[in-house]
């Protein structure tokens, strides 16, 4: 797919002889998905578009049988068909595992990551007060971040966090929506930086898990933001501004909560 390849760097790409390539190289040329032109072999027209099509498929499967166990066991409903085609994007991923007895500890991976990010896109589908912590942190640090929360999320939140919530609402750099289904499962934690992706995604048979998936790649990053985007697209933006002119953030999200479909009611 990058251009024509010689028969040496064939050999040391796939670690064989030229022996054993030989053979192999005949047949594609027998079926005409490769030509040679003396030591040079590039794929053909349809070559060309065979490869193209199989690419996706082999990113596919090296993402799912990177753990095969650990999809197979995620509750994928909340996320659309057209980005679940697009897995393979995901590229060399890690699975960050704490383990049982550090339960409540954040991976070291995602911390250090995060404090070098400038800018933070957030999904918050379940409440953890270690990463409560860390975002509003990384709010007063003058980050630019956008907040999706579910109304469970924040109302939890509001209870827990109010000033520091308060305090963020009322930065310019800080932008924050509400997600409208309080009551769906499945619905991932994302977070997006300039150059990670980070996610969680809930077990199928709702029992909790502490895995998270991180990656660096940029098609992860780009899978990952175009994901958010679409949440994003569904939720309801919360007046900032209203805050910043003296309004308080609760009244603010009360505002927002009479618009949200089958909402359940914020306690005053």
């Amino acid at each position: 797919m990058d251009g024509p390849k010689s028969m040496k760097h064939i050999i040391k790409a796939l670690n064989e002889t030229a022996h054993s390539m030989s053979p192999q190289l005949k047949i594609l040329k027998d079926e005409m998905l490769i030509s040679q032109k003396e030591d040079m072999y590039e794929l053909t027209t349809i070559g060309s578009i065979i490869v193209k099509n199989m690419y996706p498929l082999f990113n596919t499967l090296s993402v799912i049988d990177e753990d095969r166990k650990y999809w197979c066991g995620r509750d994928l409903s909340q996320i659309p068909q057209n980005f679940l085609e697009r897995i393979g994007e995901l590229g060399n991923y890690m699975l960050l595992d704490p383990g049982f007895f550090n339960i409540m500890d954040l991976p070291i991976e995602f911390t250090e990551n995060l404090k070098k990010s400038a800018h933070i896109e957030c999904l918050l589908s379940y409440y953890h007060p270690m990463y409560m912590k860390l975002y509003f942190s990384e709010a007063e640090a003058g980050k630019e971040m956008t907040f999706i929360f579910t109304e469970n999320v924040f109302e939890r939140a509001l209870e827990e966090w109010e000033s520091s919530l308060e305090s963020a609402m009322k930065n310019e750099k800080i932008h924050i929506f509400l997600y409208p289904e309080n009551t769906i499962t499945g619905l991932p934690t994302i977070c997006i930086t300039e150059s990670f992706l980070y996610l969680f995604l809930f077990r199928s048979d709702n029992n909790y898990e502490n895995r998270r998936l991180m990656a660096f790649d940029d098609s992860a990053r780009l899978w990952g933001a175009e994901l958010f985007d679409y949440y994003m697209s569904l939720s309801v933006p919360v007046d900032t501004t209203s805050v910043r002119s003296g309004i308080s953030c609760r009244r603010a999200i009360l505002e927002v909560i009479d618009f949200l479909p089958s909402s359940a009611p914020f306690g005053d």
